[in-house]
Parts: C-alpha cells; sequence; structure tokens
C-alpha cells in the first residue's frame, strides 16, 4: 500500500518526513516483492554508477566525491 502519494504539495507547510513517499507491507508474505519495488525504483540504466579508487565504495554518478571517504570521482 503506498501511503502520502499526494503529499509532496504540502511540502513547507508539513515537516519533511511526513511528505515522504512510503511502501507499507500489509501481508509479510509480499515482503520480497516489496524490496523488489523498492530496489527497482532506485536503479537507473542511464545513470552509472563510479566506485571509489580508495575504499571502492559504489558511487552514483551524480556524486563528484565519494560519499563515504570524500575522495574526488576519477576524471572530474
Amino acid at each position: 500500500m503506498l501511503k502520502n502519494q499526494f503529499a509532496a504539495g504540502a511540502a513547507g507547510d508539513l515537516v519533511p518526513h511526513e511528505t515522504w513517499l512510503e511502501l507499507w507491507v500489509v501481508n509479510d508474505a509480499d515482503y520480497d516483492q516489496a524490496i523488489n519495488i523498492i530496489e527497482s525504483s532506485f536503479s537507473d540504466a542511464n545513470d552509472p554508477q563510479w566506485i571509489c579508487s580508495h575504499c571502492h565504495e559504489q558511487n552514483d554518478a551524480s556524486f563528484d566525491f565519494c560519499w563515504k571517504c570524500l575522495n574526488s570521482q576519477p576524471n572530474s
């Protein structure tokens, strides 16, 4: 079940976490399917990721610096 799917319009009037989209799993048997939905919503084939040469952490392409160790992205 989705919750707060139309709450983004209230951003600024409500505290931010009250406007975040939520996925509620009603039946425990649906947990794995819910995890797949969440993971697929964050993956984008057009947005490649890069691996930090210092700590080997995976970073989104939008990051110029590693989120973990702050090492700069190669070729940036």
